[in-house]
């Protein structure tokens, strides 16, 4: 049973829902892999667990866009997502996730006045820095166009805004539903798709997903400057709150996995 489980698991979480759909190898153009595809933030695994039924999975989101109200942004500098999945020695059963913090931020063009170049001041840049509010959740993709759950809060980094400064709380988050079959958004949006994975050459082999959601909503700021008085600034420059149908997530996934027992001890 944990042959196949191991298996299983090496298309756990994220590679499950890859593997659950036909893969085809990558176009000779197919451009190299983003910087973070390793295991270095590997979450310390369970007193007792058998490190041949944990797998460690490392997601990078190395490309696409994220249109949040009137912010519509490139997503320029690669975003790590770090997590270890495992099974049930008796049972079988697959465990909760294990999650390592979020990596990686992105620098808003036009930083906080919103106007091109202005950013150029240091005081005046802003960079967005997902922070997942609970673990990633996969969903098989025959039971839903969801293949992945992401609910997130977005902390904005600037001196101004303060420390605490961010788009969606855990009790009020953004809640993206990622897959690649065509989307039902609301007005003004239309439908779009992602893309199946593709095998690219590695070791271990990576995968690469494309992945779309543009039905959610976005929540407003937070605690942005001294006790959240810079939240309608925020809010206004952003265009939040924004209700579904105005907003877009395309994100180009790159994956891999590995068997804790792979791993240097």
């Amino acid at each position: 049973m944990f042959r196949r489980g191991r298996h299983a698991a090496l298309g756990a979480a994220l590679v499950a829902a890859a593997l659950a759909v036909p893969t085809a190898p990558a176009a000779a153009e197919e451009p190299a892999v983003p910087p973070g595809l390793d295991f270095e933030d590997c979450p310390a695994l369970p007193e007792g667990a058998d490190p041949e039924l944990w797998f460690c999975n490392t997601a990078v989101v190395g490309g696409g866009r994220l249109k949040l109200g009137r912010i519509d942004q490139e997503i320029n500098a690669p975003l790590k997502i770090t997590y270890a999945t495992g099974y049930d020695a008796e049972t079988g059963e697959e465990l909760p996730f294990l999650m390592a913090p979020m990596r990686g931020q992105v620098r808003i063009d036009g930083g906080l006045a919103g106007i091109p170049g202005t950013d150029r001041l240091k005081l005046l840049q802003v960079h967005a820095q997902p922070e997942l509010t609970e673990p990633l959740k996969v969903t098989p993709p025959v039971a839903s166009r969801t293949w992945f759950l992401i609910k997130m809060r977005i902390k904005l980094v600037n001196p101004i805004l303060g420390k605490e400064c961010h788009i969606g709380s855990a009790a009020n988050p953004v809640t993206l539903e990622m897959g690649i079959a065509p989307t039902s958004p609301p007005a003004p949006n239309e439908p779009i798709s992602g893309s199946a994975p593709v095998t690219l050459p590695g070791d271990p082999p990576v995968w690469k997903i494309g992945l779309v959601d543009n039905a959610f909503a976005v929540p407003g700021a937070v605690d942005c400057g001294y006790k959240g008085f810079l939240d309608k600034g925020v809010n206004w420059r952003a265009g939040i709150p924004a209700a579904a149908g105005k907003n877009t997530a395309v994100f180009d996934l790159y994956l891999v996995s590995k068997p804790y027992s792979e791993l240097p001890a």
